[in-house]
């Protein structure tokens, strides 16, 4: 995600257009928000939990609560309207195509695809609720909860004043290099994703202490042994966990397979590209 976000804002830079320019601060505004507040939120979890694997983050919202929303809130910054990020890459589409730079329209198609997979799979797991697990959180440090407070109210806090960012520190910084003449998004629309974005905040924290009365145990077809658990009979007479697991398929798409190819294609596109920069742009300059 890191690496994907941080190639976005250097495509942006090399478009060198103002729109584009606005776009890549914003990229720069939102990832850096909603990427220390996840830092924070996993690092408390691995604490308290044993471990930072995505895989072992299921019932995260029955075992912790709070940590799971302000975890939640995180990834929805980083992938989803009406929150800034989306918002950014909006931008930075609208500010390709102007351009005509259908390449990198593409590049920004393909990314976005496998970075929404994998956002939407975590906040997935992060949400699903069943059986009664034990809260884990009570002995979460208050020093703790502050940091991810003041994360989360920088995180949404500028998503809520996207307008006024853009137009009281963005809109100037670029008026003094480039002829800017305003944003590749209206106004308007930044103003309702402001608005929606304080309607998801109250969505996702006003449940926050409320009864649990209407619980009932989970359905595991009749052969429940252990319902809290989610322990049930199998075909074989035995006792099985029901989970809910990624398939990864590390015997194809494993880091070990696929590093040396990837480190041998990249170097050659950066030697073409090296070679073809050199060939190209002398003449033109």
């Amino acid at each position: 995600s890191t690496i994907a976000n941080l190639g976005l804002i250097v495509a942006c830079a090399g478009v060198a257009t103002s729109e584009a320019i606005w776009a890549a601060i914003l990229l720069v505004i939102f990832h850096a928000a909603a990427k220390s507040l996840l830092f924070l939120c996993v690092g408390t979890a691995e604490h308290h939990i044993g471990s930072r694997d995505i895989e072992d983050m299921d019932l995260l919202f029955e075992r912790m609560p709070k940590l799971a929303r302000f975890m939640m809130l995180g990834i929805m910054c980083m992938f989803i309207a009406p929150f800034g990020m989306l918002i950014a890459k909006w931008a930075t589409l609208v500010s390709f195509v102007d351009n005509r730079q259908f390449v990198l329209v593409m590049l920004l198609a393909f990314g976005s695809a496998a970075t929404f997979m994998f956002w939407g799979k975590w906040l997935g797991k992060l949400s699903g609720i069943a059986g009664m697990q034990e809260n884990v959180e009570l002995t979460v440090h208050p020093s703790e909860w502050i940091s991810l407070i003041v994360m989360a109210a920088i995180a949404v806090g500028a998503c809520i004043l996207l307008p006024l960012v853009s137009s009281a520190f963005v809109e100037p910084y670029l008026a003094g290099i480039f002829d800017f003449v305003g944003p590749g998004i209206s106004v308007e629309n930044l103003w309702i994703t402001s608005i929606l974005a304080v309607f998801v905040f109250v969505v996702l924290f006003g449940a926050l202490g409320a009864s649990k009365k209407k619980r009932v145990d989970v359905y595991l077809a009749g052969v429940a042994i252990d319902s809290d658990a989610r322990v049930y009979r199998n075909s074989l007479s035995g006792e099985t966990a029901a989970t809910s697991r990624n398939l990864y398929l590390d015997n194809i798409f494993g880091e070990d397979i696929l590093r040396r190819p990837g480190e041998l294609l990249c170097g050659i596109i950066i030697v073409v590209a090296l070679i073809a920069s050199g060939i190209v742009v002398p003449p033109l300059m």
